[in-house]
Formats: C-alpha cells, structure tokens, sequence
C-alpha cells in the first residue's frame, strides 16, 4: 500500500514509552524490474494532546527531494523498541499501527447481493457475513422485498426461504476508492483494489466492487447475483439473459481456434506477422547446430528437436539469469538439473554457497558462512 502518513496508537489504560525509545522502520516494496529493497527509518513524531497517538510522515530523508512524501508501495512497517530509553519496570502496552496512503478519492457504491438464483437453490440457507479489504462496508440490511433474512449484527445475518419472497438478500453501502492502475477503458486488476467478500452457509465468493460500474456480476455455482442498487434487474432475469445469449467458457472458445502442430505453422502465424515484410521462414533459425545434451527428445518435427537442443545447450553455457541474483538463476538451474545438466546445477550452487557476504543489501539472506547475493 502506498503509505504517506502512519499512525500508532496505543489503546487506553495502556502505558506509552517515550518516543525517544521508539524507531519506526519503513520497508517499501520491490520497485521496478531489478526489486530495489531498502530500509527507511522515519524521523521524529507529531504527539496528539493525549499523548497516544504517534504521527509519523513517509518522507524522503535526504538528497534533493528530502522532505517529499515517498508514494512507492509499502511491505511493512516495524516498530523497535528500546527498553534502555524507557523508565525500567514498566509494562508498556502495545500499538496498532495505521497506514494512510496519498491522494486516494473515497466514493459510496450501494448494491444489492441476491441469493438462491440457481435452479433447485432456491430453498438454500444462506447465513452468513460480509467482510471488506481495502475498503470499507457501512451499511447491510436485507432486501426490502425479503422476509426471510434477518441481520444478526452489523455484517451477519440468518436467511431462510420464506413465502412472499420474491427474491433474498441484502442492500449495502460500500466505500471504496475505485480502481488502482487502471488506463482509459481497460482497468487492471491490482492489489490495492477494494475487494468484499461473503461467508455463507450457501458457499464463499469475493468481487470488486468496482466491477459493478461496468454491469451486474452473477456467480452461478453459489445462485448469487450482485448489481448496483436501482439497476432494476434482477438475478434469475439476468440468469435468464445469459442462458439466452449463451456465451461461450474460455476454454470452449480456445477450442475453436485450430491447433497449431508443427514448428513451422507456429512460426508463420505467430512470428512471421511480427517480422518486416519479405522475411524468409529460414531465416529465422541462424543457430549452429549445438552439441547433444544429456537428456535427448525425439519427435516427428525435426523443427522441434532442434529447438529442444538449442535450448538444453543454452542452460549448460550460460550463467543462468543475472549473476549477482540468486532469484533469477533459480529457475534456470532447476530447468538445467531436470534435463541431467547435474554438473552444471552442482557448479551454479558451489557460486551461491560460497558468496562472500562481506556486503549485504537489506532483504538478502545471510548468516556467518556466507549470504545469497
């Protein structure tokens, strides 16, 4: 999450140690390709009257931007203390802690959650709660129309079927900050989204609210059906639109494309397009014919076989990923012991278990004999 403010609060009767004997760690996340990790520690606090609430700003603490709020996306947050700094023989309690992130504009979203929209589901039980992430549900009651759904607390409730109910469920009042990420018309799935999730005796589910904005969301295997309040439709209308429209699974849709079965079909439909106009198929195998690996393969497609050595090869002769990162080389090192390069597997470790570590970047694993660069 990006992160701008935080706050740690320590809950009353509980005793608070001096700020002097507080360090608060900032750990932003990975940034960019090449996962730059660092360790921010945050300056001095703004303390609220009572003395309980600690405001520390994510600010950049030195360089020409000193002082300007960091926006990058946050792993952790972790809070040291030191008992040396502190009256000794006192129980000090224990903070939360509260990320606040920039610029982000919060808007109401009121939707109705309808059940029991599948065939023979109609009788179902479905008791259960609501939960948000990254968001916030204000309100839930049930459907105005549902006279089997009673509330049990603020986000649970009891439904039964029960005559005159022409549908079951429940209206909610959702804040949420939109879509992170998203570009014009093709918004982008990204953790920071608003996500609500039902528990519930009928099954569990979870949606982006934000989904609702570009039509209703009907899960069929649960018989939930999800739309923005005053859509006027209803689930087993909606149901009865997809069934008429019958759409097709991603899987039924692949299989209408043909296969592709040889390495030279798969060339001229996927990398000839890509190439400049009057590029010769045989140009685009300019390899040497590379020695026999280990591990042979042998099929009809004299195509694929060469590809299959030219890759065996590429794993024994080259580094595997860049050198000074152990996450990069693993998967080729797993790849190049699965075809019997077991000499160059035992090679690439002998490197990683023998790094010096004399410099350890925060993040890398160390210990006395040695670190993963």
């Amino acid at each position: 999450m990006p992160t701008q403010r935080i706050e740690l609060r320590w809950p009353a009767g509980t005793a608070v140690p001096p700020v002097e004997a507080l360090e608060v760690h900032v750990y932003p996340a990975k940034v960019g390709w090449f996962g730059v990790v660092r360790d921010e520690v945050l300056a001095a606090p703004a303390i609220s009257p009572d003395s309980r609430t600690l405001t520390y700003l994510n600010e950049q603490p030195e360089g020409p931007r000193k002082g300007k709020p960091i926006f990058e996306p946050t792993d952790m947050v972790a809070v040291f203390f030191d008992s040396g700094k502190a009256p000794a023989g006192v129980q000090f309690g224990c903070p939360t802690i509260h990320l606040y992130p920039p610029q982000r504009t919060w808007s109401t979203l009121d939707l109705e959650i309808e059940w029991g929209c599948k065939e023979a589901g109609e009788q179902a039980v479905f008791d259960g709660r609501i939960e948000a992430y990254g968001g916030y549900v204000t309100t839930v009651k049930p459907l105005p129309e549902d006279k089997g759904t009673t509330m049990t607390g603020t986000d649970a409730w009891k439904s039964a079927a029960a005559a005159g109910s022409p549908r079951r469920g429940i209206a909610v009042s959702v804040l949420h900050p939109g879509r992170f990420g998203s570009r014009g018309d093709k918004p982008r799935i990204s953790p920071l989204d608003t996500r609500i999730t039902l528990w519930t005796k009928g099954g569990n589910l979870t949606f982006l609210p934000d989904d609702l904005n570009h039509g209703p969301v009907f899960v069929p295997e649960h018989g939930v059906f999800i739309a923005k309040a005053g859509s006027g439709k209803t689930g087993r209308a909606f149901a009865a639109e997809l069934a008429a429209s019958k759409p097709r699974s991603v899987l039924e849709v692949i299989r209408q494309h043909k296969e592709i079965a040889s390495c030279e079909e798969a060339l001229r439909q996927i990398k000839l397009p890509g190439c400049k106009e009057g590029t010769d198929l045989w140009e685009l195998v300019p390899f040497a014919e590379p020695p026999a690996g280990a591990m042979l393969v042998q099929v009809p497609d004299e195509r694929w076989n060469d590809a299959w050595r030219r890759a065996t090869h590429q794993l024994r002769v080259h580094k595997g990923g860049y050198q000074g990162l152990s996450f990069e080389a693993a998967p080729m090192l797993y790849a190049a012991d699965l075809v019997g390069a077991h000499e160059t597997t035992a090679k690439r470790f002998d490197h990683w278990l023998n790094c010096p570590g004399t410099v350890k970047p925060d993040g890398d694993f160390v210990d006395g004999d040695g670190s993963f660069e």
